[in-house]
């Protein structure tokens, strides 16, 4: 019978936050409302124009959404009258990405030590966590050695383990980096002059999903660069490839090729008459490109 006054509570959020989108930085958003028990473990403690929720159980707490900076003090003031610790709430989780319910996330995070949980495109949810950029591959010398030796080397799986300097050496972090950009160092680290970034489709698109839509057989970084600040390529999607590719054409590659994995090999060899056949392939000028089809 609990799950009566829940659906009851979210349905009516739902309506405070339905008119709160109508009226943008509301003085209801940060405007403090008592919280009170809704069913079982959960309970209200947002604003009285932006919704939180508390779950409590004995192994932390979850709470629903971070709200505004200026919200936080409202939201632990909160959790706090109704008897929970602040500092219990193990996970925080994003109900969707709209600033009014995600810009607290990292203050909340550090108050809290929560993780930060949220829907992955609707593949279910994940962990959030950073996705910074690598800076060195610690393993360059052995992996470039080992090269020199005839090995076939794998390195940087999935982007790599991310460490960072200590006292005594590295230390882990909470972080997963971006596996094009590792490629990038990579490739960079040991002087590659062809990087090869797989994904899921055959081609890069201009317009992608669009009735315009085209592939990209041959471009410059120069023209890459120009699409990327078009907005042409998304971070979530062809951006990062295409930040990475151009990435190893500055500090000295010669080629990227942008394709799916079973078409790797067949995009890195031309045609009999030297156009390109399958993939995508990123050079740093025009006359590169005619000179590394």
């Amino acid at each position: 019978m609990v799950s009566r006054p829940f659906f009851v509570a979210v349905g009516l959020a739902t309506a405070v936050l339905a008119a709160a989108a109508q009226a943008p930085n509301s003085p209801d958003w940060t405007a403090p409302f008592p919280p009170f028990k809704i069913a079982g473990n959960l309970y209200y403690v947002g604003s009285k124009g932006l919704a939180n929720y508390l779950i409590t159980t004995p192994e932390g707490h979850i709470l629903i959404n971070s709200d505004l900076e200026a919200n936080v003090p409202l939201i632990k003031a909160s959790v706090e009258k109704l008897g929970f610790k602040f500092t219990d709430i193990k996970i925080l989780l994003i109900s969707h990405a709209h600033w009014d319910h995600n810009a607290a996330s990292d203050t909340v995070k550090k108050l809290t030590g929560a993780w930060t949980i949220a829907d992955d495109s609707g593949r279910g949810y994940r962990r959030i966590v950073p996705s910074p950029k690598p800076v060195s591959i610690i393993e360059s010398a052995a992996i470039r050695s080992l090269i020199a030796s005839g090995a076939v080397v794998i390195a940087a799986g999935g982007g790599g383990i991310p460490v960072a300097a200590a006292e005594d050496g590295y230390a882990g972090v909470d972080a997963v980096v971006d596996k094009d950009y590792a490629a990038e160092q990579l490739g960079t680290s040991i002087g590659a002059d062809t990087l090869i970034l797989v994904t899921g489709v055959e081609q890069v698109q201009l317009n992608f999903g669009t009735p315009q839509q085209r592939p990209l057989d041959l471009i410059t970084s120069a023209e890459a660069e120009r699409w990327l600040a078009d907005g042409q390529f998304p971070e979530g999607s062809m951006g990062p490839k295409v930040h990475a590719a151009i990435r190893f054409l500055k500090n000295g590659g010669r080629r990227v090729v942008i394709t799916t994995p079973e078409l790797a090999a067949e995009a890195l060899e031309p045609a009999a008459d030297g156009t390109l056949r399958v993939g995508t392939t990123i050079v740093l000028s025009d006359s590169l490109a005619a000179a590394n089809p």
